[in-house]
């Protein structure tokens, strides 16, 4: 055993970890986080020297005729093993970690073909690739190239995106894919050349290998969002049903307020002819006429939940003004109406709840015909504008089922804010 063959490995280990690392990286994690990383950073440490003195000068044999099959087997635990050490670290699901592991070995074995590539070059090149600077080079500038590229095109879009909890069975089958095709095939392609394969063949299966990790890489991404997917529509799905059993009990109380305020003006009627005073009179038939005012746009749906918002904006200070064509919509689901029209104003009403200026806490709906289309249109101030912007990237279930109702009748939806001003615009075809 020379140290050039344990710096090699603990070269391979850490380059192992990192890439692992860079998924899981922004998962929970556990109490006394740094002093678990230690422990296993060591514990890997200690292994590999141990394991490269056992192969190289204990048992030489597994360095030798049986490499492939020790290699195999060696790089089989470590894969379990790193399961075990993210899951000691980091306060994420099996399937999760799972997920982070062979994702990791993928990108570690795509970095580990590309630097053969370069060996091959090397050689070719009359150079002898096994040289202490011409290996180092050649490691170091695969690392870069591949964790770069594959940093900037996976990870960054799952930071972005959140990493979501794997439940997902089928990772067990990614599990033995990249073990069977991943490492195997990494193993054999650095083994040809000592067997006298001419160096085109070998060429052309490191490209067949970088491109069956590349294939593997997408296949566990393309997995991991459609589950998110699913997960997404499913919660936008559950805040509609809501919003329906919700639409209804609303209806039920805005019926029983307008009988009750029908009531009260009989009754100040009377009080009236009965000679009470007609300042206090004139005070409670204000009151009664805030709370009497129903909306009517022509579409019942849209009545209940605007006249349910126009109480809060009334409760809340905010001015509400309106101008809809509510037959326009007359081809909507109620519930449908009541959860795109009830996210929307909720949504404004949060963005202009923290405005100090009371003649900026308004809210404006506009929704009209406009050449065969529904436009929707709301509007209101903003404090920074900070009130849009996290839905407008996509996050909340408010945004997600709104863009599931625009979806399901075909139609757009796009948020913008333009200096304090924030507008979501809603546009849905009218049936032909």
């Amino acid at each position: 055993m020379t140290w050039t063959q344990v710096a090699m490995s603990l070269f391979t280990i850490v380059q192992l970890l990192f890439a692992v690392w860079m998924f899981v990286r922004r998962q929970p994690r556990r109490d006394h986080f740094h002093l678990r990383a230690s422990i296993v950073f060591a514990g890997f440490a200690i292994g590999t020297v141990a394991a490269t003195w056992v192969g190289f000068s204990a048992v030489p044999s597994l360095m030798g005729e049986h490499a492939i099959a020790s290699q195999f087997l060696t790089f089989t635990g470590v894969l379990v093993v790193i399961a075990c050490c993210v899951m000691f670290c980091f306060d994420t699901p099996m399937w999760t970690a799972l997920f982070c592991c062979t994702a990791g070995y993928t990108v570690q074995n795509l970095a580990s073909g590309c630097d053969g590539l370069i060996r091959l070059v090397l050689a070719g090149g009359g150079a002898d690739p096994d040289a202490p600077l011409p290996s180092t080079i050649g490691m170091v500038v695969s690392t870069i190239l591949i964790f770069g590229i594959v940093y900037l095109t996976f990870v960054r879009q799952i930071e972005e995106r959140g990493l979501v909890e794997v439940e997902d069975h089928g990772m067990l089958l990614m599990m033995l894919a990249v073990i069977l095709l991943v490492i195997v095939f990494d193993l054999v392609n650095k083994s040809l050349p000592g067997y006298g394969v001419p160096t085109p063949v070998v060429v052309i299966l490191r490209l067949i290998h970088g491109a069956v990790c590349a294939f593997l890489l997408i296949m566990e991404y393309e997995m991991l969002y459609s589950k998110r997917l699913a997960l997404d529509v499913a919660a936008a799905e559950r805040t509609i049903a809501d919003g329906r059993r919700h639409y209804e009990a609303s209806q039920r109380s805005i019926a029983a307020i307008d009988a009750r305020c029908h009531d009260l003006r009989q009754q100040v009627r009377g009080m009236r002819e009965g000679g009470v005073d007609d300042e206090a009179l004139d005070r409670l038939e204000n009151d009664i006429t805030i709370y009497d005012s129903t909306m009517r746009t022509g579409n019942e749906a849209l009545d209940v939940i605007l006249t349910e918002r126009r109480l809060l904006c009334e409760r809340e200070g905010i001015t509400f003004t309106c101008m809809a064509d509510g037959a326009a919509l007359s081809f909507m689901d109620p519930a449908d109406i009541y959860a795109l029209f009830g996210d929307a104003l909720d949504g404004a009403m949060a963005t202009v709840a923290g405005i100090e200026d009371e003649s900026r806490r308004s809210i404006g709906l506009d929704v009209r015909r406009n050449r065969g289309m529904v436009v929707i249109h709301v509007e209101c101030y903003s404090d920074g504008g900070k009130g849009h912007e996290g839905e407008a990237s996509g996050r909340g279930y408010g945004m997600r089922s709104m863009l599931l109702v625009a979806e399901r009748y075909h139609g757009t939806l796009v948020t913008n804010t333009r200096g304090d001003a924030v507008t979501l615009d809603v546009m849905l075809p009218l049936p032909s």
